[in-house]
């Protein structure tokens, strides 16, 4: 019988959920989502939507149904997972996604490299959590994997002072919610501008304050060579055994 480290098995509770149906419509049920998500759960299921109110309200009007969560175990596992996001977003977290669930810790105490190379040092890396349900042995788990996530804390500006060649390297900009959104490499620079090349061939200038290098390992492994020389080899080697460990 294989043992499954990372699942966590969940007691589904013995109560009867009652829920609104309507229904479906892709633009309604964006709408619902947009204007309820704190007070309500929205959930596709075919031709209909299912709605999961904490207090008996609804936002609209429709059928009545009755859902034994014992007798439903996807619809068990998407409350749970509902209200995860939720839980993280009520204490300052920001999960991403939802199948899978992906959460980046992004506390200053959890950075890898600040033991190894200094609380200040431009690269971080961080540990991201997937986050998912599944059945095992006919029972719900939560399931937990983690991997190491490479992430930035300063701007290309940051590198171009301290006389780090961006020429050739993939720039990312920073989205509202917070997501780095590959824009294109770099071509050319004049001054504190970046002219880079996009994907599709065009080509656009960039202040360097609102770009970021992309946090790939050749742009890590040739920002360490420039900070620490001879000694980078022995740095990479501590790092790995950090995060293996």
């Amino acid at each position: 019988m294989p043992i499954h480290l990372n699942a966590f098995p969940l007691q589904i509770p013995d109560v009867t959920l009652y829920v609104r149906v309507i229904s479906y419509d892709k633009e309604l049920l964006d709408t619902l989502r947009a204007e309820h998500q704190i007070t309500h759960t929205f959930r596709r299921r075919g031709d209909n939507i299912l709605i999961f109110s904490r207090d008996g309200q609804y936002p609209v009007a429709g059928e009545s149904e009755t859902i034994k969560l014992k007798e439903h175990f996807s619809i068990f596992c998407f409350l749970v997972k509902c209200g995860l996001i939720q839980h993280l977003a009520s204490i300052g977290r920001k999960p991403v996604g939802f199948n899978p669930i992906d959460l980046v810790s992004v506390k200053p105490e959890d950075n890898l490299l600040a033991p190894i190379l200094g609380q200040d040092y431009p690269f971080q890396i961080f540990v991201k959590y997937t986050i998912d349900t599944r059945i095992i042995h006919d029972r719900p788990c939560l399931i937990i994997d983690s991997t190491p996530r490479t992430t930035l804390r300063e701007n290309c500006l940051y590198f171009f002072r301290k006389g780090f060649d961006l020429a050739n390297r993939y720039v990312v900009t920073e989205q509202p919610d917070g997501f780095r959104k590959l824009l294109g490499s770099v071509t050319e620079i004049a001054g504190e501008t970046l002219r880079i090349t996009l994907s599709d061939g065009r080509t656009e200038e960039l202040d360097a304050r609102g770009a970021y290098l992309e946090a790939s390992r050749r742009n890590f492994d040739d920002y360490l060579l420039f900070t620490h020389g001879q000694e980078k080899d022995a740095i990479v080697e501590t790092i790995r055994k950090t995060v293996s460990s």
